[in-house]
């Protein structure tokens, strides 16, 4: 039950070169559905975050959860909640943690000593972001000297180092990108990097992009950014092979359009795949689930597919390695704001 309204972006993409290499301009988008789905006993304040087995930069153990899910409970206090899951629908072992968070957390998880390690960031309730690496060993908490008040992101690179983004609190919510290293079970700050210029309104997502090897940034922008359209919320996003050197993915004069952190995510090598997708909460009255999806980053002229669930907050997407299941979770727009979990199929 799903309703498709195919909005056909006139875009003039040229040839890019990504690490020297040219960029063709075909695209073959899929055209996913919900095959099944899952409303969990679990309510949250924002959009939940997802860490699958597909996100990683490596190939996560065999005892390493298939997809884990975290949000910030309607509690009081906002305290943390993770759930694994092996086929990213059905959850079980929540463990919940005793700190409080002003939006979702972020969570990843780390190769480290031959070791996968589950990395959790958020926002405390001071502003301060702050990061928790090995969540269900032995903790380190981090507390930055960095504020936000928004969510922040978190990915890990081929090279192993963990990065962090974030919109900051200046004037004008200028997005934030940070280097953080593991050694010795340790994490140690690296560089940092201010992507002057490029403003967010809410919540950044960060994801590795397999099939180039880079990092991939998305937001909803300000509209204040420097470049057209000169419009509150459209959807941005850039990519970087190194995190010092950012550059954007996409130009679009008839952007898509989300009040929180979309989704971008490249479904990568597992079956030789390089889909990207993207996934974001209308601007529509009911914010409905929105899908667009492409084999280049550089080229969304693409048919947006339009879902009858409705999300409060920005959803979460990510793919499952070894299986046909793309995951997506999102919060529900009911009373008490219930986290829902599907599997997406073409």
């Amino acid at each position: 039950m799903r309703f498709t309204r195919l909005l056909v972006f006139l875009l003039s993409v040229p040839l890019l070169a990504w690490g020297g290499a040219a960029i063709a301009a075909p695209v073959m988008p899929m055209e996913l559905h919900i095959s099944h789905s899952i409303i969990l006993n679990q309510s949250s304040n924002d959009g939940p975050a997802l860490w699958t087995s597909g996100d990683a930069a490596f190939t996560p153990q065999d005892n390493t959860a298939s997809a884990i899910l975290a949000w910030t409970g309607t509690n009081s206090q906002h305290f943390i909640n993770l759930m694994t899951s092996r086929d990213g629908l059905d959850y079980g072992n929540k463990l919940t943690l005793d700190v409080s968070a002003l939006a979702r957390p972020a969570i990843t998880i780390v190769r480290e000593g031959g070791f996968d390690k589950t990395v959790v960031a958020f926002t405390a309730s001071d502003r301060h972001l702050t990061v928790i690496y090995n969540v269900y060993g032995h903790r380190q908490v981090l507390r930055l000297d960095e504020l936000s008040n928004t969510a922040p992101a978190l990915a890990q690179a081929a090279d192993g180092k963990l990065w962090l983004a974030w919109t900051g609190t200046d004037t004008h919510r200028t997005l934030n990108v940070e280097a953080l290293a593991i050694k010795n079970s340790q994490l140690e700050f690296v560089s940092k990097k201010i992507l002057a210029g490029y403003y967010s309104q809410a919540a950044p997502n960060l994801a590795y992009d397999h099939t180039h090897k880079n990092l991939l940034l998305s937001w909803s922008d300000t509209g204040a950014s420097g470049y057209l359209p000169v419009k509150d919320h459209f959807i941005n996003a850039l990519w970087s092979a190194n995190g010092s050197e950012w550059a954007r993915v996409q130009s679009q004069p008839q952007p898509r359009f989300s009040k929180a952190a979309p989704a971008l995510f490249n479904e990568g090598p597992p079956l030789n795949n390089t889909n990207y997708i993207l996934a974001w909460a209308g601007v529509d009255t009911a914010h409905k689930l929105n899908l667009a999806t492409t084999t280049n980053v550089f080229n969304w002229s693409v048919p947006t597919i339009v879902l009858n669930q409705a999300a409060f907050g920005g959803p979460a997407v990510g793919y499952l390695n070894g299986s046909l299941h793309i995951a997506l979770a999102w919060t529900g727009t009911d009373r008490n704001h219930t986290i829902n979990v599907a599997w997406l199929r073409v």
